[in-house]
């Protein structure tokens, strides 16, 4: 999943929609591999898995998308691993921690899976958006501007209409 992260990130720094935006940054021939890449601009991007080394890295915005599978959930200790990876060695890699973020996607999995485990700990900002909404709330898009979300509107109809999101609930289970 890392490779093609990368490869698809690669894929839109090529595109003329990005090259019409953002016309002075370019990937760079100095740093082109397959899971790491520098820009004309002096960016750096490098993909690698929960567990993987970081060791002499650092940088500014760190996304972790989805950190262990389904069913490892039901693993304490792969649960467990997850959380000491990232305690011991993504969080100290950040430039300057008091700037710097860390975003963490994922569907919830079990209550101490790491975002459990971060909302335990405290400092994180939580937005929780389920397929179904289950309440009316509003979701800040920025200081000025928000998004009314309705209960029952759904996440993403045109890709999980309600349909199929009802033969899922009963498929699944609450």
């Amino acid at each position: 999943l890392a490779r093609k992260h990368a490869n698809d990130t690669r894929a839109v720094m090529r595109s003329r929609l990005y090259s019409r935006l953002f016309p002075a940054t370019r990937i760079s021939a100095a740093k082109d591999t397959e899971l790491e890449f520098a820009t004309t601009r002096g960016g750096n991007r490098l993909a690698t898995s929960v567990g993987g080394t970081l060791t002499g890295r650092g940088g500014n915005f760190v996304i972790i998308d989805d950190p262990m599978k389904p069913q490892e959930a039901y693993s304490e200790a792969t649960r467990d691993s997850v959380k000491q990876w990232f305690s011991n060695t993504l969080l100290t890699r950040l430039d300057d921690k008091t700037q710097d973020a860390i975003v963490v996607v994922m569907q919830r999995l079990h209550v101490d899976d790491l975002v459990g485990y971060l909302l335990e700990q405290g400092g994180w900002a939580h937005l929780n958006l389920p397929a179904i909404a289950e309440t009316d709330s509003r979701i800040a898009l920025s200081p000025t501007r928000s998004h009314l979300r309705r209960a029952g509107d759904l996440l993403h109809p045109e890709r999980e209409p309600r349909e199929v999101l009802d033969q899922l609930g009963r498929s699944m289970g609450s």
